[in-house]
């Protein structure tokens, strides 16, 4: 490794990528909180007489700044090409497809830096394609600042497990405006009375949300951030198979791949699932070890990149399967186990593999 460089942050001293630093020796500096100053002051006062900088920051809350506030003696772009800029954020992968839909101005504005892109996730047409002078590291499983993989959930809440299904399927997901698929696929199952067999919570963000959740664990995990991740435990046990929406299904033809716990919700629940996500969401899920349900299921959907076309085949598995779903959770019972192993291997690994990455890109920059 390079030992004269010189990295200056914003990542919290509990990081992960902090700890990286840390074992490893490397020198770096945060960057100091100055509210009454124009950050990119700071950061050119601060890199002032150096060489071979490092500038890591995070997107949203940092990069934001840079790009938004305004400097009489500093401009961020020229700065830049006295450093080499990385982008590290828990959730990043998900951001940088929404700054590039919904913010091309500062998409353009990030791209024009060439900064190297530390992923939790693997960039795909649509990234490539709105941030062509960026350096994607591909790492699928960057750790969020509590230290756990993107992805993350619970595996220890299937000790509760007790399988008595009444119903065929679980569908849990968020009603949002920006997120369109989401509803279309709960209309064509309300249309085809595929709701009739299902456990389904589809409702916007309330307050209320996840009161359903009292039924199953103490109030101090419910009031806890924790509530968004744990997994139902209830309603896995009187289900068959979970239908998921993932996150990123936004646009067609994109195959940008972002695990999230919606995924991981019924590895680590054991259940058989169907992913609405984007193309290729599950040929990505096997690359990284899963195995899916391609001989029980009409994988088909993860073939086509149009996300209407995709919603068809999984409605018409849903079709196929009402009221045999029961026969369908036995016979993937070793894929589902497999899932669950798989899993914990990929968390308990994660540290290495992290680090690993790391060690490669250092090695190379």
């Amino acid at each position: 490794m390079v030992n004269d460089r010189y990295i200056l942050t914003d990542i919290k001293k509990t990081d992960p990528l902090s700890g990286y630093f840390y074992f490893k020796g490397m020198e770096f500096d945060f960057i100091p909180d100055a509210q009454s100053v124009p950050l990119v002051d700071v950061i050119a006062e601060r890199i002032k007489g150096k060489d071979n900088v490092y500038l890591i920051v995070n997107v949203m809350d940092t990069l934001t700044k840079l790009f938004e506030q305004k400097s009489q003696f500093n401009n961020f772009e020229t700065l830049s090409n006295q450093l080499r800029l990385i982008l590290y954020q828990d959730e990043l992968t998900q951001d940088m497809v929404l700054t590039a839909s919904r913010r091309p101005d500062m998409a353009k504005w990030i791209n024009s830096m060439k900064p190297i892109v530390l992923l939790d996730g693997k960039a795909g047409r649509y990234l490539n394609e709105n941030f062509n002078g960026c350096e994607f590291v591909n790492d699928l499983f960057i750790a969020d600042t509590d230290g756990k993989a993107s992805g993350r959930c619970f595996p220890e809440v299937s000790t509760f497990l007790d399988h008595r299904p009444i119903k065929d399927f679980l569908f849990l997901s968020r009603k949002k405006p920006n997120r369109p698929f989401r509803s279309i696929l709960f209309q064509r199952m309300e249309e085809e009375g595929l709701t009739e067999s299902a456990i389904c919570n589809f409702k916007p963000h309330d307050g209320h949300t996840h009161d359903d959740l009292g039924e199953m664990f103490p109030g101090d995990i419910i009031e806890s951030p924790l509530r968004f991740f744990i997994p139902p435990y209830k309603w896995y046990n009187q289900t068959n198979f979970e239908l998921v929406a993932e996150t990123l299904t936004l646009i067609n033809n994109d195959d940008t791949f972002f695990l999230t716990e919606k995924t991981t919700r019924p590895i680590c629940m054991k259940h058989p699932f169907m992913v609405l996500g984007n193309f290729h969401h599950m040929k990505n899920l096997r690359e990284l070890g899963f195995q899916t349900f391609n001989e029980h299921l009409d994988e088909s959907y993860d073939e086509e990149q149009d996300v209407e076309k995709r919603i068809k085949i999984i409605v018409d598995n849903l079709k196929d399967i009402k009221g045999r779903s029961l026969e369908l959770y036995h016979d993937t019972e070793a894929i589902r186990e497999h899932n669950f192993k798989h899993y914990l291997y990929l968390i308990g690994s994660h540290t290495t593999r992290f680090w690993k990455t790391l060690d490669d890109f250092w090695r190379n920059h």
